[in-house]
């Protein structure tokens, strides 16, 4: 069981309860937080392995705690990171299932990477080569460029890769960061359009 709170970071004292926000999660880290800071985004309940291909999420006002079907009631929508001033919207999209994933004994989603126009609800779409992974989609501050940990093969290596979205067409496109240490990184943020912190 979960909720959300506001947290006095320089106390650590907890001023309240976001309402609306208590839920049943498996993992800790489920709900993202939009850039202006205003509003929240908790995944949909789904049931089964096919809802979870045509997954959704809900926005929460962390004022309020008004809820609402996030991105226009947009479904399909994995992972996924918004640009710094919250018009733009890059996800994996999921569809249904359609090929038995035998490593983990279960039904594995067609997924693409999608890059929406919230507003005009223009997009481009990027494919993913079969059998790669893509995680932790991060978009840059001016939405040109996206990083994200590529998996090439099964089992393969984890690589930081960096995505310019002029120009490309496929996941794999665009380059690997190097490699900073023994081990794949686990947490990665824009600070700037120039800058990258891992």
């Amino acid at each position: 069981s979960r909720r959300t709170v506001i947290v006095d970071a320089r106390t650590g004292r907890v001023v309240r309860q976001v309402p609306g926000t208590q839920r049943q999660a498996d993992v800790a880290a489920d709900a993202v937080v939009a850039p202006d800071l205003r509003s929240m985004y908790l995944p949909a309940a789904t049931a089964g392995a096919a809802a979870s291909c045509d997954a959704a999420w809900t926005q929460v006002d962390l004022a309020s705690g008004r809820r609402k079907p996030a991105f226009g009631g947009l479904t399909g929508v994995g992972e996924f990171s918004l640009s710094a001033d919250g018009r733009t919207l890059a996800y994996l999209h999921t569809t249904a299932p359609t090929t038995l994933d035998r490593s983990q004994f279960r039904m594995r989603c067609q997924t693409e990477l999608v890059v929406r126009e919230l507003a005009s609800g223009r997009q481009r779409t990027w494919t993913i080569p079969p059998g790669a992974i893509v995680r932790g989609l991060q978009l840059s501050p001016d939405a040109a460029r996206l990083v994200y940990l590529l998996e090439r093969t099964p089992g393969g290596d984890l690589l930081l890769h960096l995505l310019p979205l002029a120009g490309t067409t496929s996941a794999a496109d665009g380059h690997d960061l190097p490699v900073a240490g023994d081990c794949s990184p686990t947490m990665w943020r824009f600070v700037d359009d120039r800058q990258l912190l891992a």
